[in-house]
This record gives C-alpha cells, structure tokens and sequence, in this order.
C-alpha cells in the first residue's frame, strides 16, 4: 500500500492516493497501485494521473477477462464536505501493445473509456453480459462497452480528472480497486435443421439431431435436450461433435402418445446461467382413412356382369400415404362365418389373400374379372388396408 499526501494551496485541491484491493466475490484480490498526482491542481482545470494494477495471475481472473475500475473519492473532511455527485468528471485511457518484442512495441493501442457515476450504472459487455452496480456518491466504474478495459497485469492507467470549480479546497483520497464482472449471459443454443422436425415422428423411431451450443464462459456439464409428453418427459443421449456442436439420439418409447410435445435443449453455464431452444416433435399413430368410391356396399355380379370394380380413396392427414402399401382381400362369406386369409377353413371357401391395390390418377383401384379367377355363386367380403408412411395402418372392413 503506498500514499502520496500533496500540499493544500487556498484555492485549490490536491490529492492523497491510497490505493489497495478488498477480496470480495468479484474483486481481485492483492490488487495495489499508486497514482502519481501533480502538485498544484487548480479546480476547475482537468489534469492527468496514471498508474498500473500490479496482480498476481489468479484462476478465476486470468489476463485479457472482464476487469473493471472501481474508484472510491472521499474528502479529508468526509463528514462535513463529502463527494458528492458532480464534483468530478472522469475519463480515462490505456494504453497497451498489441505485439511486442523484445521490450519493444511495435503495434502500440490506445482503447478509451468512461467512468460513471449514476446511481445504478449498467455495465452492458458483449461476452459477460449486463451487470448493474450500485455506485453512491463518490463512486465510479470506469469500464468500455464495447470490448472492456482487458487488462493485464502491470498495464499503465490513464485518468483524466475534472474537478467541478467549486469543489471543496482539500485533501482527497482515491482508492482503485480492480475487480471482474459477474456473468450474466445465458449460453446460446441453437437446433440445426429445424426443418427435420417438419416431418412426423411415432413409436420406436429414431430422433437424431444436433444443436450449436457455446458459452463464452463455459459450459456446466453437458447440455440436455428432453420431450415433454403428456406421460412425462423423454430425455436424450448428448455426444460433443466438436466446435460447440451436440448431436442427441433417442429412440422413441412405444408408450409415447399421438400429439405435438415440446422438445427443448437446454444448456447451463458455469455461473448458473440457462439458455435454451425448442421446437415441437409431432408423434403420428393414426392410421390413413379409407373411403369407398366403388363397389356400392352391395353389388350382384353374373356371368354377363363378372366385372368388380375397386376404388378407394385413401388419405392420410400427418404423415402422408405410404402409396405402394395399400392391399385389397376378397373373402367368400357362409353367413357370418368368414373364410380366413389362407383360404382353409372349416368349409371349402375362397379367399383371395392380400393383393396390391395400385395408386392411379390419385386413387386406388383395380378391376377384377370375377368369373376368371372362378368365383362361384355365394357372398363375398371385400377389405382394405394401407400404411402411412410411418407404418401406421388404416382398415377398411
């Protein structure tokens, strides 16, 4: 800790500096410096101070992180004359080197910034977020918006002091503390191809997908992606890819019901921050919906009218039709009794098994020339069934 007392002049002000770092949860701690003042301050004048943070490399604080100056101004006299709000205007500078060799500089840049003294000052920073301080009077946080001071250990510090010019005659002390920004921004997640999930899911399908995930803190472990079902949530298996990219897999339970369930990917950070991203995974256990064009419910047939004509309009309102999957069977009837797919039964009876039932001009149809393939007098049973493109089977009995 070092302190530089300055003479008092009437008329003017001058500066005692006392300079140390308080541990707090987000100081830096051994944190000291010295700011080397001039002697003869007339208020009112602007004039320069300069110093340098001197901190050993700590885990949580490394070179190049979100540092912020915070500067405490008390009077000599804090009781009777404090700080008040105005009396200082503070701008101030560093100045660092962009590549260096040698002990030489060869790209040396200056980066600018503002030191506030509002009452809850707002310190927006692009990688840690939005930070709200209190500052009472006589404090400022001197930070830059845009890409923040990134200090580094033994940096030089440029302060450009204002005095208001009816500031009270007398010693000031300012203490400098260095300390780091909370996080507050959440990691960003993002699902790739959305348009994958455009598509119909069921029972027993594979979900693969990936998702960008980053934080520029770092991440709490590994992301999650879930299903919110209305039997409960589905979680997914994680595999890092590389390059903040996350593929999840699942295979879906067979007890998953039929509708539109959320799917969210969540991420957490290591301050405990939550970003996440959905989309919604539609599940599809209807089978296609098959309606009768031709034959009437009931039609007689001879051997001067042999021709049965099959049409079928059959659609499906998620998935979409599995076309090569619609089949016809026409079974010989004894009153109630049915002749069984194979055609053995407990009389001789026909049953033509399942045969395709071709997709032309946006329909289902065929014709069959009963008297070729030796239908007999009797009734028959015609049934229709077809998939979806899922395997979900609509019957027409």
């Amino acid at each position: 800790m070092k302190t530089k007392i300055l003479t008092i002049i009437v008329g003017v002000f001058l500066l005692a500096v006392l300079s140390s770092g308080v541990a707090t949860a987000n100081t830096l701690s051994d944190v000291s410096t010295t700011i080397e003042l001039p002697s003869n301050v007339i208020s009112g004048d602007t004039f320069t101070a300069n110093f340098s943070f001197n901190y050993p490399p700590l885990s949580e604080n490394y070179d190049g992180s979100a540092l912020i100056i915070k500067l405490n101004l008390t009077s000599s006299n804090q009781t009777n004359y404090p700080v008040w709000k105005g009396d200082f205007k503070i701008k101030g500078y560093t100045e660092k080197c962009g590549l260096g060799f040698f002990g030489y500089c060869f790209y040396p840049k200056t980066i600018y910034f503002s030191c506030s003294e509002i009452n809850q000052t707002t310190i927006n920073h692009s990688v840690f977020g939005v930070n709200d301080v209190d500052a009472p009077d006589g404090i400022f946080y001197c930070f830059n918006e845009s890409n923040d001071l990134e200090l580094s250990e033994k940096d030089n510090v440029f302060l450009n002091f204002t005095p208001n010019i009816a500031l009270w005659p007398g010693t000031y002390t300012i203490n400098a503390t260095l300390f780091y920004l909370n996080d507050t921004l959440a990691p960003i997640v993002n699902i790739l191809d959305k348009s994958y999930f455009d598509q119909y899911f069921r029972d027993g399908s594979d979900v693969d997908f990936n998702a960008n995930i980053s934080d520029f803190v770092g991440l709490n472990g590994d992301p999650s992606a879930t299903i919110f079902s209305s039997n409960g949530s589905i979680n997914f298996l994680v595999n890092s890819l590389g390059n903040n990219i996350y593929e999840f897999l699942r295979t879906l339970p067979y007890n998953i019901p039929e509708g539109n369930w959320s799917l969210i990917v969540s991420a957490t950070d290591t301050s405990g921050n939550i970003g996440n991203d959905s989309t919604i995974l539609r599940i599809d256990l209807t089978g296609p919906n098959i309606s009768v064009i031709q034959p009437n419910e009931t039609i007689i047939l001879s051997e001067m009218n042999p021709m049965l004509y099959i049409e079928m309009n059959i659609t499906d309102a998620k998935a979409g039709v599995d076309t090569g999957s619609a089949e016809y069977l026409l079974s010989e009837m004894n009153g109630t009794s049915l002749c069984p797919e194979d055609g053995i039964g407990t009389w001789d009876c026909y049953s033509s098994g399942w045969i395709s039932l071709p997709f032309v001009d946006g329909v289902f149809k065929t014709q069959i020339n009963t008297t070729e393939i030796g239908l007999t007098s009797g009734e028959y049973w015609l049934r229709v069934r077809a998939k979806d493109i899922l395997g979900n089977v609509g019957v027409l009995e």
